[in-house]
Order: C-alpha cells, then sequence, then structure tokens
C-alpha cells in the first residue's frame, strides 16, 4: 500500500487495532510525502495504533522537513497513539510525530527494527510511560531527532527504553510529567534496556529520579551536554544499574554536565548502582539544595578518569567513595583525588556554557587554566582511546603536545562538522 503527496487519513476509528491504518502479514506501508505532506490525524483505536497499527509488516514514511515533513498528530490508543509496530520493521525520515495519546508510546511504540531520522516529536502524553517514544526492539536508531514537550504521567517523558537504543544527535528539551501528584522518572530517557547515546542534549526536562536520563542498564554517553535539568533526585542523571559480573557499566565520555539542579541529592548525577566511569568530563555548577553537588554516590564505585569537577556554591563537588584513575581537578578536596597527577583544591578557570563548535555545548578555558596541557600523550588514554574532545577536535593540541583535562580541548580544527540541528518549535 502506497499514500503519497499530501494523503489525509483522518477521524477514523476501530475497535481493537489500527484506528487510521492496520497493516499486516509481511504487507508494506510506503508513506511519501515528495511534494506533499501526508497527514495521519485525529484517529483511534480501542488496543494499539491510533494512527498506524503494523504486525510482521513494514513502514516507510519518507518527507521533506522543509515542506514541513509527513506528520501524524492528534491520534489515541491504549497503546502506541500514533504508530504501533510489532515484530516488523519501521523507517522514518523526516516527520512530525506530536500530540498523540496513549497509556504507553504515545507517539511511538516500537516493537521491532527502527530507524528513525530528522522526526520530531512533540507534545505527545503517555499517561503511564514513552511520551515521545516507547522503544522495545532489538535495534531502535534514532539521528538528528528532536524531543520537546513530551509529557508522561509515569516513566521516560521522551523515550522509554526496553531493547536497544542508539541516538545520535538527539535533543531532549522540556520534557515533563502531565501531572504534579505523580512525578515519574526520565525526563529525556528512561533506559531499562540497553542504550548508546552520542552528541545529543538535554536541557530543561523535569521529572521524579533522573531529570535527563534515569538509568537501570548498560548505558555509555558520549559527546553529550546536560544543562539545567531538574530531578528530585539526580538532576541530570540517576542511575540505579547494578552490573552482576558482566562487562557492561555506565560510561560517561567528553561530556559536559553543568547547572543541573536536584532539591535532594546529585545535583549532576547520583548513583544507586555498582559502578559509573567518568572519561574526560567536564561536571560544573551542579547543585542540591542550592549547593554545590555535582556526584552523589550512594553505593557502588565511581572512577574519575581526565575528568573536571567544579563548583562555585557553598557543598562538595563530591559526596561517598570514587577512584581516581589520575588526572583528574577539582575545585575542592571532596572526590579523594590520591593520585600524584590529580589536582584537588584547585580552581579549574571556567568560561560559561557556550556554543564554541560541535553539536553540543562545552566549557571552554580562561586564560591560564591549570587544567590545559596536563595529560601526556599516550598516556591515560591520551590521543588513543580518546583522540578527539567533545566538539570533535582532535587530541592532543598539538599533535605532539598533552591533552587537557575534561571535555574541552584548547584550540585546533574540527574533524568532522554536525548536521542541522532541528528547530525547537517543529
Amino acid at each position: 500500500m502506497q499514500l503519497s503527496d499530501a494523503t489525509i487519513v483522518e477521524g477514523n476509528s476501530a475497535d481493537c487495532s489500527g484506528g487510521g491504518i492496520y497493516n499486516s502479514d509481511n504487507a508494506t506501508l510506503n508513506i511519501l510525502g515528495a511534494k506533499g505532506a501526508c497527514k495521519i490525524s485525529n484517529n483511534k483505536a480501542g488496543s494499539a495504533g491510533g494512527g498506524i497499527y503494523s504486525y510482521k509488516a513494514t513502514v516507510k514514511i519518507q518527507g521533506k522537513f522543509e515542506d514541513s515533513g509527513n506528520e501524524v498528530s492528534g491520534n489515541e490508543s491504549a497503546t502506541g497513539g500514533g504508530i504501533l509496530t510489532y515484530q516488523g520493521s519501521l523507517d522514518i525520515r523526516d516527520a512530525v510525530i506530536s500530540q498523540n495519546y496513549a497509556n504507553m508510546g504515545a507517539g511511538l511504540f516500537l516493537n521491532g527494527a527502527s530507524k528513525l531520522i530528522r522526526v520530531a516529536f512533540s507534545g505527545n502524553r503517555a499517561f503511564e510511560s514513552g511520551a515521545g517514544a516507547y522503544a522495545w526492539g532489538e535495534r531502535i536508531y534514532m539521528e538528528d531527532v528532536l524531543f520537546d514537550k513530551n509529557e508522561a504521567g509515569k516513566d521516560g517523558s521522551g523515550i522509554y527504553n526496553e531493547g536497544n537504543l542508539e541516538v545520535l544527535r538527539g535533543k531532549f528539551s522540556n520534557n515533563t510529567f502531565y501531572s504534579s501528584s505523580n512525578q515519574g522518572n526520565g525526563g529525556g530517557i528512561y533506559n531499562e534496556g540497553n542504550a548508546n547515546i552520542r552528541s545529543s542534549t538535554f536541557f530543561e526536562n523535569h521529572l521524579g529520579k533522573g531529570g535527563g536520563i534515569y538509568n537501570n542498564g548498560p548505558l555509555k554517553v558520549a559527546g553529550c551536554t546536560f544543562f539545567r535539568n531538574w530531578g528530585a533526585t539526580g538532576g541530570a542523571i540517576y542511575n540505579q544499574y547494578i552490573n552482576e559480573g558482566g562487562e557492561q557499566e555506565v560510561r560517561i565520555i567528553n561530556s559536559t554536565l553543568s547547572g543541573n539542579m536536584t532539591d535532594s541529592e546529585g545535583g549532576g548525577i547520583y548513583n544507586g548502582g555498582s559502578e559509573v566511569v567518568l572519561v574526560s568530563s567536564t561536571l560544573s555548577d551542579n547543585t542540591e539544595f542550592g549547593k554545590t553537588g555535582n556526584i552523589h554516590n550512594a553505593m557502588g564505585i565511581v572512577k574519575l578518569q581526565n575528568t573536571l569537577l567544579n563548583g562555585n556554591q557553598p557543598g562538595s563537588n563530591c559526596t561517598g567513595t570514587y577512584n581516581s584513575l589520575g588526572y583528574n581537578l577539582s575545585s575542592d578536596g571532596s572526590c579523594d583525588l590520591t593520585r600524584a597527577t590529580d589536582l584537588p583544591d584547585t580552581s579549574p578557570l571556567l568560561a560559561a556554557l557556550a556554543d564554541n563548535g560541535g553539536d553540543t555545548q562545552t566549557h571552554a578555558f580562561l586564560a591560564g587554566s591549570p587544567a590545559i596541557n596536563k595529560i601526556p600523550k599516550d598516556v591515560n588514554l591520551c590521543g588513543t582511546s580518546i583522540n578527539i574532545d567533545q566538539r570533535g577536535i582532535t587530541r592532543p593540541q598539538p599533535l605532539t603536545g598533552k591533552c587537557d583535562i575534561g571535555a574541552y580541548e584548547k584550540k585546533g580544527f574540527f574533524r568532522v562538522p554536525g548536521l542541522p540541528k532541528l528547530p525547537l518549535n517543529r
């Protein structure tokens, strides 16, 4: 079946599944908005897939963002308000998923291989979990996606993940709960599966535990910025994952956590799991109770390597037990920095968070910063495993020199330019 060029499927209903379209049995549904946006809107289903229900089948949606993209909006169902796919595949390019409603997976409910590129999720509401998307598949890949102003009654206002999720250049902003009497967890992402998040921004998300991310599974965060998120506990990230003897862990690499807040513990990170590893990252001015509180380690261990921690308020950068792997800098003495190469009680001389190039914002250094040129090449990952900074600039600078501490490397040239960012108001 193929829909093309301004086709509208609107105002239909089904008692069970597929209010707008029912797709099954190895069929392929193509929605092509090459000359005008197709719309799947205001359809209802009693059980699953208010706009589209696809069972053991393929759905392909392609359009042009400059023409507003294809649109899946205003649909409603118990599960998968906009689209539900089960044991099939979904491929969406250039689309808007907005103002859909469901108990779970208001925008999308994904079970099966899925690829989403240049897709904006906005204003979706889940009465339970996964307002933007509920991911429950073997591989869910998202690139240049926007999750803005989605609301969940329980967990995962942006994404609730139980599968294998990979996000490249995502923007998660203003995702929150829809009822102040019921605050769930994970404003941007609630991870119960395996998640790999790269070159993404989490900005002003607001939920119970983990304003940016609530984590209970293997998690890798690389090249990301968390800014002004709020969580009742864990302003940016709340980790609950306990690694029971495997190699999978929680790793935060080349990332910046700045100005995140909580009224409890862990303005930047709260660790209630077994292990969190921070490598070449910058944490600055994250607060708890209005005081400095970059990391709160309630149990397990937090490992710090080539990482910078800064606080300009009374309080402590670190609470709990820490293991230094060397070449760390902290503005106070709270982070167990006992290696000879560490710099405790040292002001890093950071500039304000700003667009210094690349896909995400970073803290540059002020003149004379002691974090500059501290890690010898080929030592402690400098120039080997960590051969770029958060923006994609080659480490070290110059190539025969030393690496800087934290997510930012002073001077240099971009290795790969980022793609255009999606506007917030799509």
